[in-house]
């Protein structure tokens, strides 16, 4: 059996980030792979009457063989029967042309004995698995094509009979087009190949109700469609370009080649074959289907990507969450959504959420949200998950948690599904390592804020920030001065959210992993821990060990990769962590997993909120603050001034006294080197309301200084000490 010619490509190791234009809204069957009880390679598919009929490639036990199936519902395929035909040696890459109603089967005829200049097209008459006697379609070969020729397919406009065919030199597949008059004697076109790059494979074309042609064949990505307007011919300019069915899944991730698509069944149809870990290295039948209703986006964003006045400075209980006007890393999701048609609150929604409690908990509040906001209003509407960093992990664990028809996929971006070592010292200690994320800041905020609520550091985080937890490693990630691992089974803290919900069996057939390896060795990965301090035992901090230093390894520099690479589905980006949600590469990854149509102009850009340098001030209490530099000034959006990528400059601070009672402003000057935390605090009596004080704050983008008199605090108070009778340098006001 002479199998080099069958079109299977190797393909690249991870899917395409080239994603144009799309006409096609199609969504994977839940049933994929067909289990069909024969061998099967490329297939061509028809719907008549009722009855779903198919010719494919498959073996007669010597050679390859093109044979016939049937089926009532497009799933099940019982038996195949060998096609009769007058042909010997290999017959492959069947294609379905009809015209004048007549089905016939476009084929590549290949002998047993002979070189690549020996394989010719063929055009039979197809009933059912009888071909009448195949007619020799003439085709002179040019340099593209001069070492191998295959999947023909046929069409038909304006009197003229086109040919599409793929063929290769000895290096990739590309397409190239004829034309006829007779249907029987082609004229290569001279620009040929029309389409290169890629490996192309095995094609089809169709005429939408607007004039436009798309043509669909399987490249290196998956499936991609072409579209082109005007009458075909050999200069037909082919624009748009889409891979609008991707190897996202355990059963396609190895190839995914020939699209069959049934474009005038409603709703529209397309069978593929492919292959992957799942299949056991085994070729299975696809399908994909047109999804006429609209899956509801929701999107959901990372830790500490949600504000809630009363909840964070007041420890109050709320529902009413938002996402602050400085976070922009979901801006251009969320305006890439709309510019290909979809409404906020109608066809996608933004979940704002509690980022301090238990995934647990807060799976069951987005479960709330979703019955009230989606389900209330149409009981069969289906949802999609988008999450980001730590709502990725939520996404997956109510999917899990609520397991239902009604999710419709799962898409997690950048998400810790083993945990991050970053969460190691505040549970530990209450102490945080500075970095340029969202992480480190509202842990950082939510100490200060809460310092005399509570004697430690480390029981504000465990009773404040439970979600740090659910955030806590899964893999060994601890290491001894010697370089032993320490096994976290060992560790006084564990992860029971991630541990309990580790099996994603119930989802892998939903859920797309989307994760970033921006740089090697810039993540932590792994700490090295030694023995604890004195004042560890008086604290009783650091019960696993005291961290001594940070071994970093590949990953977005907030989640490794031994964390990020998680389920079966997994897509990988050189983005970091903020990039794979705002960059456009992460965009289009995303439309492309939830199978929704756009065109590069469509998808706008979101923008990094840059931590260090920023200042971050905070008002409790009855006071309104506003931040002044020279022009421009800073309102306070829910008690909270947080000005990101703050430049270096003496900034004014007004606070207007709006009653009686205390007060508490936090102020946080976060540089490129360094951050300093302070407060001032204040009792306004009923003389000096609606006054207003101004303080002033010299800030430096690069290294921080204090803002209060060393006066009001002592020198000779050490860090430790501070923390550990609750003593810090603030200065006390009454007006």
């Amino acid at each position: 059996m002479n199998l080099i010619i069958v079109l299977i490509f190797v393909l690249a190791n991870f899917l395409s980030g080239t994603v144009n234009a799309a006409s096609l809204h199609l969504e994977k069957d839940q049933n994929n792979p067909f289990n069909t009880n024969f061998y099967i390679l490329q297939s061509t598919v028809t719907k008549e009457n009722g009855e779903y009929k198919m010719w494919f490639t498959g073996s007669n036990g010597t050679n390859l063989k093109i044979r016939y199936a049937s089926s009532i519902d497009g799933l099940n395929w019982p038996t195949s029967e060998l096609v009769t035909v007058n042909d010997t040696g290999d017959n492959h890459d069947p294609s379905l042309f009809k015209h004048e109603g007549n089905n016939y089967i476009y084929y590549i005829s290949e002998p047993s004995e002979g070189s690549g200049t020996d394989i010719k097209v063929k055009k039979a008459t197809a009933t059912g698995a009888q071909f009448d006697t195949p007619v020799l379609i003439n085709l002179n070969r040019q340099q593209w094509n001069s070492q191998k020729l295959s999947c023909p397919f046929g069409y038909f406009e304006n009197g003229t009979y086109f040919l599409f065919y793929c063929g290769t030199a000895g290096s990739g597949w590309n397409l190239g087009l004829a034309s006829s008059i007779d249907g029987i004697n082609f004229t290569p076109c001279s620009n040929n190949p029309i389409i290169s790059g890629g490996d192309v494979g095995n094609t089809q074309l169709y005429t939408d109700e607007h004039n436009v042609k798309h043509l669909l064949y399987h490249s290196t990505s998956g499936i991609t469609e072409v579209t082109s307007v005007g009458p075909l011919s050999c200069n037909s300019v082919w624009t748009n370009y889409h891979t609008f069915i991707s190897r996202d899944k355990p059963y396609d991730q190895t190839y995914i080649i020939a699209p069959s698509l049934l474009y005038d069944s409603s709703p529209k149809e397309l069978f593929y074959t492919a292959k992957g870990p799942a299949t056991s290295g085994e070729w299975k039948l696809n399908r994909a289907v047109e999804n006429t209703s609209k899956s509801k986006i929701i999107i959901i964003p990372g830790f500490f990507a949600s504000w809630n006045q009363e909840a964070i400075l007041h420890n109050s209980e709320t529902n009413d969450w938002i996402i602050p006007t400085y976070v922009h890393e979901y801006d251009g999701l969320m305006q890439s959504l709309e510019n290909v048609g979809y409404k906020k609150n109608i066809d996608y929604f933004v979940y704002p959420y509690d980022w301090r409690k238990s995934l647990s908990e807060s799976a069951d509040n987005l479960h709330n949200f979703l019955q009230t906001n989606i389900w209330s209003l149409d009981d069969s509407n289906t949802v999609s998950l988008v999450g980001h960093s730590m709502g990725g992990l939520l996404s997956r664990i109510y999917a899990q948690k609520y397991s239902s028809d009604k999710i419709s996929q799962v898409v997690t971006v950048g998400s810790p599904h083993k945990g991050v070592v970053q969460v190691y010292q505040p549970l530990e200690a209450g102490e945080t390592k500075k970095d340029d994320s969202f992480l480190w800041l509202g842990t950082k905020l939510l100490i200060n804020l809460n310092r005399y609520n509570f004697r430690t550091d480390r029981e504000i985080v465990r009773n404040l920030i439970p979600s740090l937890y659910d955030l806590f490693p899964t893999y060994d990630f601890l290491k001894n001065k010697k370089g032993n691992r320490i096994s976290v089974n060992s560790l006084s803290i564990q992860n029971n959210a991630l541990n309990e919900y580790s099996d994603t069996t119930s989802i892998d057939n939903k859920m797309t992993v989307i994760y970033g390896n921006k740089t090697i060795n810039k993540t932590p990965k792994e700490i090295v821990v030694g023995n604890r301090a004195l004042f560890d035992l008086l604290t009783r901090d650091y019960l696993d060990g005291r961290p001594l230093s940070y071994i970093y390894g590949a990953g977005d520099y907030l989640v490794p990769l031994i964390s990020s690479q998680f389920g079966s589905a997994q897509v990988q980006l050189p983005l970091d962590h903020g990039e794979l949600i705002y960059k456009s590469e992460g965009i289009k990854q995303i439309f492309s997993n939830l199978n929704v149509p756009f065109s590069d102009d469509q998808i706008e850009e979101g923008e990094e909120t840059k931590i260090s340098p920023s200042i971050l001030i905070t008002a409790q209490s009855p006071i309104a603050i506003e931040l002044e530099l020279g022009d421009n000034t800073y309102s306070s959006e829910g008690g909270m001034i947080f000005l990101p990528n703050a430049q270096s400059g003496t900034y004014k601070l007004h606070v207007k006294k709006l009653s009686e009672g205390d007060y508490t402003i936090t102020l946080a000057q976060i540089a490129e080197k360094n951050d300093v935390w302070e407060q001032f605090t204040g009792q306004i009596t009923e003389k000096y309301v609606d006054e207003e004080d101004i303080y002033t704050i010299r800030f430096d983008r690069s290294s921080a200084q204090s803002q209060i008199s060393h006066k009001y605090c002592s020198k000779f108070i050490k860090h430790r000490m501070k923390r550990l009778f609750r003593y810090d340098c603030k200065i006390k006001k009454r007006s």
